[in-house]
């Protein structure tokens, strides 16, 4: 007997000092295709204060499909590990040919150890089989999906038929729930059962938002590609997050799923916000009070079902459990959209011109919607106001009545006749939701006296400029053009405000498509035809084109006549202007991660310099100059600070300039385009999320997550500041160090201050664009 061993003859003594086993997870799910297996990390973790010993005979699989489950590589002569330290089991889930499509598979783990407390351990197994991993019709119905996890819920669905009816059969256990409230003390928690939607990474983003209003989401995890199509997925980030006393809702966001204005898929709880982007059907999120295997009812906890489609519904797109919530009390909610999305839904923006151009005149917009909406469960009832150079020509009035789950729209004229410069106002909706009683909605137009320089005395430009267009009526806080400078550099490479010198991209997410959005043009609306003489309309086009290749590949075309137009419309067919059309906007996607690529205008100019011609005739000789070395800027890219300040990740406003001789006049607002999923070529990625909270001791903590993909990160700095667009401070010494998920703590805020935290990555090649978090 060792002298270790003599120290502790006695049982009594023994249990004094000994290994404790913990387990996590404590019960495993699996999912696999026929043929396929999949495999599951068991962490086994020693929380004694004496070695803990899983002898060669330790584990063992028992139950009526143990042949479906298997650990492997576990040592021959088993493993002894110390006090803290963790060991990690491989588990199998096998799913044989013979194994019938949707089976459900139950086993156990075994697993003895020297622990005196809990000598035999045991870890539930289930797998499901698949006939695919495919997705469509090969996905698991919700139904089962929920007998699967052994919930005693009925949704209404079939258990063999992955489709999910349009009429539930019923009796079935949903309950309509449109918000939430926090049920008691500590955290709402959010975390999925299972994903099976579109094979993107990441498959989905998961948070919460303010009732009512779209874009508020605050995303708190992800899932990565590799669960796409998974049960008990894995996830990346904060799945714990306090409301404090207001209501909220669940918002998921798909990153592959495009919408008809360019934006990315978000899936609402409030049925009346996903009207936005699926017209056949509003429900895309349904709900169930939890119940264990024997029907009992868990308090404050819920079952969620999302489908993110528009024509084909099965609900099973992600799954999930929040606790620690309540429904919402039943109260009016006043939701309200920008149906063109842009700047955004709080805020409007328009233009006039005086004169028309003569030979074909102007579609411009002197006219915006704003679609309110009841997202609550009782009446609405709501009053308007507008200030400044506006009316309201539609839809509003006093005390109007909105039912729940309809809307109304709204629509404001613009009624300037002077004054070239930002005209601003403000439509004002009062309403008795009580949480939301008024809405201020800026309204922002520029009124010109003429179309371009149609002045019969002159040739000035009556034109808004860039800054104007940027700063003025769209409100963002990117610097165009700092006091004493001027955007006119006669196509010299000059850096300006916030100006950065890119000239080819790759693409930010891989899982999504590059989104481009005209946002203004401000060029001739005519030109002369070569051929026969004719004045005829113009439009403009936008395309990219892969690096090193001579094809260019359109985007998309504006609309005719709409070349002096704020937020002009796409061009459908060819016509004399459709001010109806959606708005100018489009998406692509590059191929692959790692290609690199360029943007074009008109298949004349390219945002890679050399690719410009020089066009500058000093001497009117009819032959350009000699072309400087420094020469070719006609796309100028400035990344998007919004209108709070806050710069949006891997998204950038362009300014372009026509390169055409004599008539180029470097004023760079001819077409004004929002480029976004594109970062300049071997930049070092953003962070994925970022969720930041105060503590209740007054400290505030910050999660994010790490990309996956693009040049080697190290680690990550955070900035903090309480100007979003002032100076920021280094707050960490060194580098955090790489995590799949990073937890970092401000242990020093001052009390009742709003604070910017800024999260950059670090590595070969330099440091990323930051992540902004408000605290």
């Amino acid at each position: 007997m060792s002298d270790h061993n003599k120290m502790f003859e006695s049982l009594e003594e023994r249990k004094l000092f000994s290994g404790k086993i913990n387990l996590g997870p404590n019960q495993i799910y699996f999912n696999a295709a026929k043929g396929d297996s999949m495999t599951y990390t068991l962490r086994v973790t020693n929380a004694g204060d004496d070695k803990l010993l899983l002898t060669s005979d330790a584990l063992r699989i028992k139950g009526n499909d143990r042949y479906n489950f298997k650990v492997l590589d576990f040592p021959t002569t088993g493993i002894s590990f110390r006090p803290g330290r963790q060991v990690n089991l491989t588990v199998q889930f096998d799913a044989f040919n013979g194994d019938a499509s949707l089976a459900i598979k139950d086993a156990y783990l075994r697993i003895a150890s020297n622990d005196p407390k809990k000598p035999v351990a045991k870890v539930p197994l289930r797998g499901l089989v698949l006939k695919s991993l495919n997705g469509g019709a090969d996905e698991p119905p919700v139904q089962r999906l929920m007998e699967f996890f052994n919930l005693g819920i009925t949704t209404g669905g079939s258990d063999s038929n992955y489709l999910f009816p349009s009429n539930p059969s019923t009796p079935n256990d949903e309950v309509s729930i449109q918000s939430f409230v926090k049920a008691g003390s500590g955290n709402v928690v959010i975390k999925p059962l299972a994903v099976f939607g579109n094979n993107s990474d990441p498959a989905i983003r998961m948070g919460y938002y303010t009732p009512g209003i779209l874009d508020s989401e605050k995303y708190l995890w992800y899932v990565p590609g590799s669960s796409a199509q998974s049960v008990a997925p894995l996830i990346y980030g904060q799945t714990a997050f306090d409301p404090g006393s207001a209501a909220f809702g669940v918002a998921t966001e798909y990153p592959n799923f495009t919408n008809a204005d360019g934006t990315i898929r978000n899936v609402y709880q409030e049925d009346a916000l996903n009207k936005s982007w699926d017209s056949n059907m509003a429900r895309h999120m349904r709900f169930y009070a939890y119940k264990d295997a024997k029907g009992n009812v868990v308090p404050n906890a819920y079952i969620g079902i999302q489908e993110e489609y528009t024509t084909v519904y099965d609900f099973n797109d992600t799954v999930f459990i929040i606790t620690n919530v309540a429904p919402a009390p039943s109260t009016p909610v006043l939701s309200y959209e920008n149906p063109s999305g842009w700047p955004g839904n709080d805020v409007l923006v328009f233009n006039k011109v005086q004169t028309e151009d003569p030979d074909v005149g102007n579609i411009v917009r002197d006219s915006n919607t704003l679609r309110v909406r009841n997202s609550g469960l009782s009446d609405l009832v709501i009053s308007t106001d507008v200030t400044g150079d506006y009316s309201i020509s539609s839809g509003g009035g006093n005390g109007i009545t909105i039912a729940p789950g309809a809307s109304r729209d709204i629509t404001v004229n613009f009624t300037a006749t002077s004054g070239q410069t930002n005209h601003p106002g403000t439509l004002t909706i009062t309403s008795n939701d009580p949480t939301n009683p008024t809405v201020a909605i800026a309204l922002s137009g520029y009124w010109q006296v003429y179309s371009e320089f149609m002045s019969p005395t002159n040739r000035a430009s009556s034109e808004p400029s860039a800054e104007m267009i940027v700063n003025k009526l769209f409100g963002y806080q990117t610097i165009i053009r700092p006091a004493g400078k001027s955007l006119h550099n006669n196509g010299l490479i000059q850096q300006i405000g916030d100006e950065i010198l890119a000239q080819t991209f790759k693409i930010a997410d891989s899982s999504g498509r590059v989104r481009v959005t005209e946002v203004a043009t401000f060029h001739g609306v005519t030109y002369i035809s070569q051929s026969t003489g004719e004045t005829l309309p113009t439009n403009s086009y936008i395309g990219w084109y892969k690096k090193g290749s001579g094809g260019n590949n359109t985007i998309f075309s504006d609309e005719h006549v709409s070349g002096q137009m704020i937020l002009p419309p796409k061009l459908i067919q060819n016509g004399t202007g459709n001010y109806t059309s959606p708005l100018a906007a489009g998406s692509f996607s590059p191929g692959s991660a790692n290609q690199e690529f360029g943007f074009v205008v008109e298949n004349l100019e390219y945002s890679e310099y050399d690719r410009n011609p020089y066009t500058i005739d000093s001497n009117g000789d009819g032959n350009p100059d000699s072309r400087p070395s420094n020469f070719g800027q006609f796309l100028r890219w400035f990344p998007l600070y919004d209108r709070e300040g806050v710069l949006v990740p891997n998204t950038y406003i362009v300014l372009h300039d026509y390169n055409r001789g004599s008539i180029t006049n470097y004023d760079f607002n001819d077409n004004i385009y929002v480029i976004s999923n594109v970062i300049p070529v071997d930049a070092v990625k953003t962070p994925k999320t970022a969720h930041g909270f105060k503590l209740d001791d007054g400290r505030n903590r910050i999660v994010f997550t790490t990309p996956t993909d693009g040049p080697n990160i190290t680690g990550f700095n955070v900035y903090r500041s309480i100007d979003s667009r002032g100076t920021y401070d280094l707050l960490t010494a060194t580098p955090l160090a790489r995590r799949a998920v990073t937890t970092w703590t401000d242990d020093s805020p001052a009390s009742g201050v709003t604070y910017y935290y800024r999260i950059t990555s670090v590595g070969d090649g330099g440091e990323s664009q930051p992540l902004t978090v408000k605290i």
